[in-house]
Protein backbone atom coordinates (compact mmCIF):
# COMPACT_ATOMS: atom_id res chain seq x y z
CA UNK A 1 0.00 0.00 0.00
CA UNK A 2 1.36 3.73 -1.21
CA UNK A 3 1.15 6.22 1.30
CA UNK A 4 -1.81 8.25 -0.86
CA UNK A 5 -3.54 4.36 -0.66
CA UNK A 6 -4.83 5.36 2.47
CA UNK A 7 -5.83 9.01 1.65
CA UNK A 8 -7.52 8.15 -1.18
CA UNK A 9 -9.57 5.57 0.58
CA UNK A 10 -10.75 8.10 3.16
CA UNK A 11 -11.88 10.68 0.77
CA UNK A 12 -14.00 8.05 -0.75
CA UNK A 13 -15.78 7.55 2.30
CA UNK A 14 -16.53 10.99 2.53
CA UNK A 15 -17.59 11.47 -0.94
CA UNK A 16 -20.15 8.49 0.09
CA UNK A 17 -21.14 9.65 3.30
CA UNK A 18 -21.39 13.54 2.67
CA UNK A 19 -21.90 13.18 -1.20
CA UNK A 20 -25.96 14.16 -0.40
CA UNK A 21 -25.25 17.13 1.39
CA UNK A 22 -24.30 19.55 -1.82
CA UNK A 23 -27.18 18.58 -3.78
CA UNK A 24 -25.02 17.42 -7.19
CA UNK A 25 -24.67 14.60 -8.50
CA UNK A 26 -22.00 12.55 -7.36
CA UNK A 27 -22.17 9.61 -9.65
CA UNK A 28 -24.09 9.53 -12.94
CA UNK A 29 -24.21 5.82 -12.90
CA UNK A 30 -22.80 2.45 -11.22
CA UNK A 31 -19.64 1.92 -13.87
CA UNK A 32 -18.75 5.65 -12.43
CA UNK A 33 -19.18 4.23 -8.96
CA UNK A 34 -16.95 1.63 -9.99
CA UNK A 35 -14.09 3.59 -11.11
CA UNK A 36 -13.33 4.70 -7.12
CA UNK A 37 -9.82 3.03 -6.36
CA UNK A 38 -11.96 0.35 -3.66
CA UNK A 39 -12.60 -2.39 -5.16
CA UNK A 40 -14.45 -3.41 -2.04
CA UNK A 41 -17.71 -0.88 -2.67
CA UNK A 42 -18.36 -1.98 -6.04
CA UNK A 43 -16.34 -4.96 -7.84
CA UNK A 44 -18.39 -5.37 -10.95
CA UNK A 45 -21.54 -3.58 -12.36
CA UNK A 46 -24.29 -4.20 -10.42
CA UNK A 47 -28.22 -4.04 -11.44
CA UNK A 48 -31.36 -5.78 -9.96
CA UNK A 49 -30.14 -8.86 -11.99
CA UNK A 50 -26.59 -8.92 -11.14
CA UNK A 51 -26.38 -7.47 -7.13
CA UNK A 52 -22.64 -6.68 -5.51
CA UNK A 53 -23.27 -8.41 -2.07
CA UNK A 54 -21.52 -7.91 1.04
CA UNK A 55 -22.44 -7.76 4.54
CA UNK A 56 -21.48 -4.92 7.23
CA UNK A 57 -22.62 -3.75 10.92
CA UNK A 58 -25.33 -0.52 11.08
CA UNK A 59 -23.63 1.63 12.49
CA UNK A 60 -26.47 4.67 12.13
CA UNK A 61 -30.36 5.10 11.29
CA UNK A 62 -30.42 8.41 9.10
CA UNK A 63 -34.12 7.39 8.39
CA UNK A 64 -36.49 4.99 7.44
CA UNK A 65 -34.72 4.17 4.15
CA UNK A 66 -31.48 5.19 4.78
CA UNK A 67 -28.51 4.46 7.19
CA UNK A 68 -25.11 4.17 7.85
CA UNK A 69 -22.76 0.81 8.05
CA UNK A 70 -19.62 -0.44 8.88
CA UNK A 71 -18.06 -2.89 6.17
CA UNK A 72 -14.11 -3.42 5.69
CA UNK A 73 -12.81 -1.00 8.00
CA UNK A 74 -14.90 1.45 5.57
CA UNK A 75 -18.46 3.63 6.23
CA UNK A 76 -21.00 3.54 3.45
CA UNK A 77 -24.39 4.88 3.15
CA UNK A 78 -27.36 2.89 2.10
CA UNK A 79 -30.29 3.58 0.34
CA UNK A 80 -33.18 0.46 0.42
CA UNK A 81 -34.09 -0.47 -2.55
CA UNK A 82 -37.73 -0.58 -3.73
CA UNK A 83 -39.58 1.25 -1.23
CA UNK A 84 -39.57 4.63 0.04
CA UNK A 85 -40.57 5.96 3.48
CA UNK A 86 -42.03 9.49 4.81
CA UNK A 87 -39.63 12.17 4.99
CA UNK A 88 -38.51 14.03 7.70
CA UNK A 89 -41.34 16.13 9.28
CA UNK A 90 -44.06 14.26 7.64
CA UNK A 91 -46.60 12.10 9.38
CA UNK A 92 -44.65 8.23 10.56
CA UNK A 93 -41.09 9.85 9.37
CA UNK A 94 -40.10 9.03 13.17
CA UNK A 95 -42.07 5.78 13.39
CA UNK A 96 -40.68 4.71 10.02
CA UNK A 97 -36.97 5.48 11.32
CA UNK A 98 -37.70 3.98 14.61
CA UNK A 99 -38.78 0.30 13.09
CA UNK A 100 -35.96 -0.28 11.29
CA UNK A 101 -33.58 1.29 14.10
CA UNK A 102 -35.22 -1.76 16.22
CA UNK A 103 -35.03 -4.41 13.22
CA UNK A 104 -30.97 -3.64 12.41
CA UNK A 105 -29.38 -0.93 14.53
CA UNK A 106 -25.96 -2.63 15.15
CA UNK A 107 -27.07 -5.79 13.86
CA UNK A 108 -24.95 -7.68 11.03
CA UNK A 109 -26.44 -7.34 7.52
CA UNK A 110 -25.86 -8.26 4.02
CA UNK A 111 -27.06 -5.82 1.40
CA UNK A 112 -27.50 -6.45 -2.26
CA UNK A 113 -26.52 -3.60 -4.30
CA UNK A 114 -28.30 -2.78 -7.51
CA UNK A 115 -26.68 0.60 -8.14
CA UNK A 116 -25.92 4.39 -6.52
CA UNK A 117 -28.31 7.42 -6.34
CA UNK A 118 -27.44 10.87 -6.86
CA UNK A 119 -26.26 11.08 -3.55
CA UNK A 120 -23.73 8.41 -3.50
CA UNK A 121 -26.04 6.13 -1.65
CA UNK A 122 -25.63 2.89 -2.26
CA UNK A 123 -29.27 1.56 -3.38
CA UNK A 124 -29.52 -1.95 -1.66
CA UNK A 125 -31.95 -4.69 -0.92
CA UNK A 126 -31.26 -5.20 2.66
CA UNK A 127 -31.39 -8.52 4.96
CA UNK A 128 -30.89 -9.74 8.50
CA UNK A 129 -30.32 -13.37 8.00
CA UNK A 130 -33.53 -14.75 6.13
CA UNK A 131 -35.49 -11.55 6.52
CA UNK A 132 -35.60 -9.00 3.88
CA UNK A 133 -35.91 -5.63 5.75
CA UNK A 134 -37.23 -3.66 2.63
CA UNK A 135 -39.75 -5.99 2.27
CA UNK A 136 -40.91 -5.98 6.27
CA UNK A 137 -41.10 -2.02 5.88
CA UNK A 138 -43.49 -2.11 3.59
CA UNK A 139 -45.87 -5.47 4.66
CA UNK A 140 -46.08 -3.79 8.04
CA UNK A 141 -46.89 -0.46 6.64
CA UNK A 142 -44.14 2.15 7.46
CA UNK A 143 -43.04 2.21 3.82
CA UNK A 144 -44.64 2.22 -0.17
CA UNK A 145 -43.40 0.47 -3.02
CA UNK A 146 -40.97 3.02 -4.78
CA UNK A 147 -42.73 2.04 -7.94
CA UNK A 148 -40.22 4.17 -10.47
CA UNK A 149 -37.57 1.67 -9.21
CA UNK A 150 -39.39 -0.88 -8.34
CA UNK A 151 -38.27 -4.03 -10.17
CA UNK A 152 -39.69 -6.98 -7.41
CA UNK A 153 -43.39 -6.61 -8.28
CA UNK A 154 -44.23 -9.51 -5.75
CA UNK A 155 -43.81 -5.95 -2.99
CA UNK A 156 -46.76 -4.82 -4.35
CA UNK A 157 -49.16 -7.66 -2.58
CA UNK A 158 -47.47 -7.01 0.41
CA UNK A 159 -48.38 -3.00 -0.19
CA UNK A 160 -52.14 -3.83 -0.87
CA UNK A 161 -52.54 -6.27 2.45
CA UNK A 162 -50.96 -3.09 4.48
CA UNK A 163 -53.37 -1.24 3.48
CA UNK A 164 -55.76 -2.97 3.51
CA UNK A 165 -55.16 -4.17 7.11
CA UNK A 166 -54.49 0.14 7.76
CA UNK A 167 -51.36 -0.22 8.62
CA UNK A 168 -48.69 2.67 9.80
CA UNK A 169 -48.85 5.23 7.00
CA UNK A 170 -52.23 3.34 5.63
CA UNK A 171 -53.59 4.12 8.86
CA UNK A 172 -55.08 7.63 7.55
CA UNK A 173 -55.18 7.07 3.82
CA UNK A 174 -58.18 6.41 1.80
CA UNK A 175 -58.12 3.61 -0.68
CA UNK A 176 -56.49 5.45 -3.85
CA UNK A 177 -54.79 7.39 -2.54
CA UNK A 178 -50.72 8.21 -2.63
Amino acid sequence: MTKMEPLVVVLVILLLIFGGLSGKNKFQSVAEARSLPNDRILSRPASPDNPESFTGKVTYIVDGDTFSMSTGGQLVRIRLSEIDTPEMNQPWSNKAKNLLWKKIHKQIVTIDVHAVDRYGRLVAKVWLGQRDICREMVREGYARVYRRFMYDETLLADEQAAKNKRLGIWAYHQEGER
